[in-house]
């Protein structure tokens, strides 16, 4: 259907240039570690890493090569319909030795993945590798049937699990087994491997009370115990680590990022049934780890794999330990590490036996990092103790105290000698190697490690294993293999054993042809085509152009070359074209298109330069001539004597001629061409320039001063003024120079620009007229303009006040142009909208900004600015503040970010526009207020009113206190008694003594904020407070009586606590607003002690006492328990008959206080004394400073209210009023929807996509 549109080699661009579309590149060759990774094809990064491990299995590797044809079958038989061809397996042989053999970075997994019946849409869809392994096993398993090697997966991956059920009477064992290929693993909870293992495999279940058994020897239920063992271990053990969770509270997924350490080596015995097997065969060495980076919703896989066989060359990766400065001088960590094992390894290699106690090497973590352990690793690897037992680097005695550096840890499986290392990836060991190691049946093969990550391997230190144990980036999967397990001599570094010859033949034929196909696409991105002209086809007139009845095909040559050869090798071939072995009366000259014809620049001398590094491409031409003339005519080369193409039009802008001319004429010499052209001698020449601030320059006689001199440019455009020059729309056109009649062999593409007419004005007509214009990319703005101005009959506006700029379809009007650069150096395109409009050009040391005005947040004027790129900050501050009517001195500039918003200060006055990097046509924010730099904090000063303070409840209550608040509780209830009877209707919020501590009376004490450092102190800055006319006249003793506290929302929270910390320390935004209370008594909160607002309420009644402040001692306990005893405590109320609740303001809504309990481990011994306690200054309650604690008598509210009520009636209606306004929320969402569901094309969620493989019936 579509012809040979994907079969053209080449095609031929608008320029006339050739434009060779080159094949796609070959693959790349095999890295410098010898290892081949896996191309991704979309989300198969979970199915690389599994491939990448299964191949690097030596077990599994060789029993699926030793499967032979006659077993498989063979895939040119796949199609035939009696043919049994197990095509899963065959591939996965194809797709092992080119991973083992070929030579390429990366292999494609396209013909297994087909294999698979998979398609294009499974290959996007990113699945989990458990459940691939798993589905792999199966399909392998189910393809082998009735081969020899249908096996492979239950010798090697397959185990036993029993379940044991022993009555405590009988002692009878009733056993249940299970078969499986990886162990599950429940990461959630659990700090290790061991730690798991054993809760699943160590512990037992006891089943008593309820939950008896029924044994049938005893013919009752009775008392028993349940667990399980492992009762089968396989060579290669599969552990599957349950990262993925779902929380039924949000109803989300999520996953466990927590820490999850696992050993290089692993002791099974304890967690396997006593049995006939050895205990050497229950310790296996880890050799596989598959990573899973993301969240539970996508990611990535990758796979740290140990190199069994030794077939990569392996090399020491950048060690990331840094040296630093001294941290005595400077205050800086000596070293920055992202392992702890790499530090105390760093300081135990330092001393002389890598042997030191543990205070001393606690001392060296502190002297070295300038912080102890427990500060910097104590909260993610626990106690330093701990820690060296966990870990396999080093040797810690716990009954000496001291530690040590193992002897295989500082190699990490590198090579001691990688100099005496010899190994090739294809070929088996040589005669002389297997004699020298004979008497060797095995050895223990490599311990190097690489990473896997799709196509990309590198090398990795074994301890770089141990940055997987926790984050979003963690291990997902271990695979061990039991250490028994020796290789032979032969498979050591030989990448070919015991792969059949079929296939080893096979890839060594892809080889050839990768490497041919390499040389050929080698020769083709490096083979150019040069056009090479020949003198006797060309004529000279001011240009070179074609002679008469020659077309380009006769006069050109196309010479295909190699651009990595010397000028010498081009010139032997052009020579050879021209069948002339003598080239000295030659040379040979760089041609351009210039003008219609063709100029002539440099000459090439350099004899053995390379073409590349002369500038040779496909588009460069060259001439060949005698150097002096072309058919009889002398010929100007070089840049000096380029060629000018202008334009000639009279002063009301008619077309006259169009001339060429060489840049090095005088002035003299052209006005003579141009009275040769018009048939008239010019009075005046005049050339639009923007130079000048776009003001016509006249051309002088002068004969001293050239073209160039003169500043004029191709395409220029000249003005004419003549004493008798009649109009030109009456007469012909003057005849065209000879010039004009060049053949043009490449032109400049036609643009359609699209402009829009907005000067306004009583004298400017077709206001907000389009006009659509043709131009070519070369040409300038000015003169574009000065067209516009002619076509819409522009006669009375200059071209100094008017200007062009784009309107662009997606991101609006841009800033003004500058018309001295032509629409392509403007950045304009094809279909460009343009509009015209009144003000000054730019010039090209000045760029347009644009200015918004902001007061209190919001947008008051927006003005643009054209300055000078060299203007400061506060030039530009001062211009902005004049112009934009700015009362007061406190103004300042931001700038903006990507999104509008307000971003950094313009903070250094003296700097430039151009030195903080405001480019043409940014927005700068114009503020009013004081600069705020980033050490420093705007504050807002509040006075709380004494009235809304009622007191506190500090200290212990004195005399009967059921009478005092009996009291108050009368003069409460009178004085809301005394509001409803002067009036007919009162709000319930007038009723509610809780509103006036809620919401205090604030006075704002200064009328501008204040602009203080943040490294001042909160004693510094009560004393400022103090020093301060208002706070003086307040007569404060000392700052002791004076409690500051950040204000939200008019509400007051947090308390500036401990004198000495200084204000950066207390999270400040860049403003904030400050509340300060008067105090009867000195106060000084620690750490320990939140102020509270505390309330009681009247028994029988919606209604509170007032609330006073009350100061929770927390060091006597976090819980709900403690805070009620303290309650209780001063307000000398009965424990038993009280109850707490925390008030939200937001949602009117009271919280019951109370513990929460604990899980505890069903297998962990209860703490004495521990109890069941909870924090409530943490979730759910959040109880901290300013909360307003409401206290219940239970026994007054009985029969009246619930317990949990602690409701007032205003509490009621406004959630009632909440409760509308989410309903009518909930109303529009639905609506929404429906409206939704009735479009063309709804919105519908992609739904997960099951993993399957398609298995052919072989049984």
């Amino acid at each position: 259907m579509f012809g040979d549109l994907f079969n053209e080699e080449s095609s031929t661009n608008d320029s006339g240039y050739a434009v060779s579309f080159l094949p796609p590149s070959p693959p790349n060759p095999r890295l410098g570690c010898g290892l081949a990774g896996i191309d991704n094809q979309g989300a198969t990064c979970y199915l690389n890493s599994l491939l990448q491990t299964l191949l690097l299995t030596p077990e599994f590797r060789e029993k699926l090569f030793a499967l032979s044809e006659a077993d498989l079958g063979s895939l040119d038989n796949r199609r035939k319909p009696d043919a049994k061809v197990r095509v899963i397996p065959l591939e996965l042989q194809r797709l092992f030795a080119q991973m083992l053999l070929s030579n390429q970075q990366s292999v494609s997994t396209t013909d297994l993945t087909n294999s698979f019946g998979w398609t294009n849409q499974e290959a996007f869809q990113q699945h989990d590798v458990q459940e691939l392994n798993r589905i792999l096993f199966n399909a392998i398993e189910e393809s082998l049937v009735g081969t020899p090697g249908q096996n492979i997966i239950n010798e090697l991956y397959h185990g036993t699990i029993v379940n044991q059920i022993v009555c405590s009477k009988c002692k009878k064992i009733s056993e249940r087994e299970e078969d499986f290929q990886d162990l599950t693993l429940a990461v959630a909870g659990m700090s290790g491997l061991e730690n798991v293992l054993k809760e699943c495999y160590c512990h037992v279940e006891n089943m008593n009370g309820r939950n008896q058994y029924r044994c049938e020897t005893c013919q009752t239920y009775t008392d028993a115990t349940k667990g399980a063992k492992l009762r089968n271990l396989p060579p290669i053990l599969s552990l599957s680590l349950l990262r993925f969770s779902y929380d039924f509270v949000k109803m989300s997924r999520y996953k466990e990022n927590g820490r999850f350490t696992f050993p290089m080596e692993i002791d099974m015995s304890p967690f396997s049934e006593k049995g006939d097997s050895r205990a050497e065969d229950k310790i296996y060495e880890l050799f596989s780890v598959v990573v899973h980076r993301g969240s539970a919703f996508g990611g990535h896989y990758f796979a740290y794999i140990r190199d069994i066989d030794d077939l990569g060359f392996w090399t020491a990766p950048v060690d990331k330990i840094q040296q630093k400065a001294d941290a005595s001088s400077t205050g800086l960590d000596i070293i920055e590490c992202q392992s702890p094992v790499d530090l105390i390894e760093n300081i135990l290699g330092d001393v002389e036996h890598q042997t030191m106690s543990i205070d001393r090497l606690c001392s060296e973590i502190s002297k070295v990092t300038g912080v102890s352990w427990n500060k910097r690793f104590r909260k993610t690897h626990g106690p330093l103790s701990k820690f060296l037992k966990s870990c396999n680097n080093f040797h810690y005695n716990p009954d000496t105290n001291w530690v040590g550096l193992n002897s295989d840890s500082s190699g990490n499986g590198e090579n001691k000698n990688p100099g005496e290392k010899l190994k090739s990836n294809n070929k088996v060991k040589n005669d002389s190697d297997v004699k020298e190691k004979s008497s060797e049946k095995a050895v223990k093969l490599g311990q190097n490690w690489f990473c896997f990550n799709d196509s990309h391997i590198g090398p990795i230190n074994a301890r770089d294993i141990e940055k997987q144990f926790s984050g979003k980036e963690s291990a997902y999967m271990l695979f061990y293999r039991r250490k028994t397990l020796l290789r032979p001599i032969l498979a050591h570094a030989a990448a070919s054993y015991k792969i059949p010859d079929k296939l080893v033949k096979e890839v060594d034929a892809l080889n050839i042809a990768l490497e041919k196909q390499r040389q050929e696409y080698d020769q083709l991105i490096n083979r150019i085509t040069v056009q090479v002209g020949w003198s006797e086809h060309f004529a000279y007139n001011c240009l070179l152009h074609l002679a008469p009845d020659t077309n380009e095909d006769v006069a050109f040559s196309t010479i295909e070359i190699d651009k990595r050869k010397t000028f010498t090798d081009l010139k032997t071939v052009i020579l050879e074209e021209m069948a002339q072995k003598n080239s000295d009366n030659l040379t040979f000259h760089r041609m351009k298109p210039r003008a219609g014809g063709y100029h002539l620049y440099e000459e090439i001398t350099g004899e053995e330069s390379i073409l590349q590094e002369m500038g040779f491409t496909s588009n460069t031409l060259l001439f060949v001539w005698d150097g002096i003339q072309v058919n009889g005519s002398e010929v100007c080369c070089g840049e000096n004597k380029e060629p000018l193409q202008l334009s000639l039009k009279d002063s009301d802008s008619h077309f006259l001629a169009s001339i060429v001319v060489n840049k090095d004429k005088s002035l003299s010499e052209f006005h003579g061409v141009i009275t040769e052209a018009i048939g008239q001698e010019p009075k005046e020449l005049h050339i639009a320039s923007s130079e000048n601030g776009h003001k016509f320059t006249t051309l002088s006689k002068s004969p001293e001063v050239t073209l160039a001199e003169a500043g004029l440019k191709d395409t220029n455009i000249i003005f004419i003024t003549t004493s008798g020059l009649q109009n030109s729309n009456t007469n012909k056109s003057p005849p065209m120079s000879s010039s004009d009649c060049l053949s043009s062999r490449i032109q400049d593409p036609q643009w359609s620009i699209t402009l829009q007419n907005r000067l306004a004005g009583d004298d400017v007509p077709y206001t907000c007229m389009t006009l659509q214009l043709s131009a070519r990319p070369t040409e300038t703005l000015d003169h574009l303009k000065v067209r516009v101005l002619g076509l819409l009959c522009v006669d009375n506006v200059s071209t100094e006040t008017v200007r062009l700029r784009e309107d662009h379809r997606s991101h609006g009007l841009q800033p003004p142009l500058r018309e001295a650069l032509s629409l392509a150096d403007a950045g304009l395109s094809d279909g460009s909208f343009l509009v015209i409009e009144h003000g000054r050009p730019p010039q090209d040391s000045e760029m347009t900004i644009s200015i918004n005005k902001v007061l209190s947040g919001k947008l008051v004027s927006k003005r643009e600015f054209l300055v000078d790129r060299q203007l400061t900050v506060l030039g530009m501050l001062q211009a902005a503040c004049k112009l934009m009517d700015c009362e007061g001195s406190q103004w300042f500039l931001c700038k903006t970010d990507v999104y509008g918003e307000q971003a950094d200060s313009l903070e250094d006055g003296s700097a430039t526009l151009m030195e903080l990097l405001v480019n043409d046509g940014d927005t700068l924010i114009l503020q009013q207020g004081s600069l705020i730099k980033k050490d420093q904090v705007n504050l807002n000063v509040w006075l709380v009113s004494s009235s809304g303070n009622k007191g506190s409840l500090n200290g212990h209550a004195n005399g009967d206190g059921n009478s005092q608040r009996q009291e108050e509780a009368d003069r409460v209830m009178l004085d809301l008694a005394s509001k409803l009877s002067m009036a007919d209707h009162v709000p319930s919020k007038d009723l509610n003594p809780l509103n006036e501590s809620l919401f205090p009376k604030l006075e704002q004490l200064f009328d501008n904020s204040w602009v203080i450092q943040k490294a001042m102190g909160i004693e510094e800055l009560k004393q400022a407070l103090m020093g301060t006319e208002k706070f003086q006249s307040l007569m404060i003793p000392t700052s002791g009586f004076m409690r500051l506290r950040m204000l939200e929302s008019g509400k007051l929270k947090a308390v500036l606590r401990n004198n000495s910390q200084a204000l950066r320390h207390a999270n400040f935004r860049e403003t904030v607003n400050l509340a300060v209370e008067i105090l009867k008594h000195e106060e000084n909160l620690s750490v320990h002690e939140v102020l509270l607002q505390v309330a009681q309420k009247i028994g029988g009644t919606r209604i509170y006492l007032p609330p006073r402040a009350f100061v929770w001692h927390t060091s006597a306990g976090v819980g709900a328990a403690d805070l009620k005893r303290a309650v209780c405590q001063r307000l000398d109320l009965p424990l038993h008959d009280v109850l707490l609740a925390k008030y939200c303001p937001d949602t009117c809504v009271w919280t019951v206080l109370r513990d929460q309990p604990q899980k505890v481990n069903k297998n962990k011994v209860k703490k004495k004394g521990g109890g069941h306690k909870s924090n409530i200054r943490q979730a759910p309650y959040y109880v901290q400073d300013g909360d307003l604690i409401g206290v219940k008598i239970l026994s007054e509210d009985k029969g009246f209210l619930d317990p949990g009520d602690f409701s007032t009636q205003e509490d009621i209606e406004k959630r009632q009023i909440l409760q509308q306004i989410a309903e009518e929320k909930k109303r529009l969402r639905e609506e929404r929807k429906k409206m939704q569901a009735g479009d063309l094309f709804p919105s519908m969620r992609r739904p997960e996509a099951s993993l399957t493989i398609k298995v052919d019936k072989f049984s």
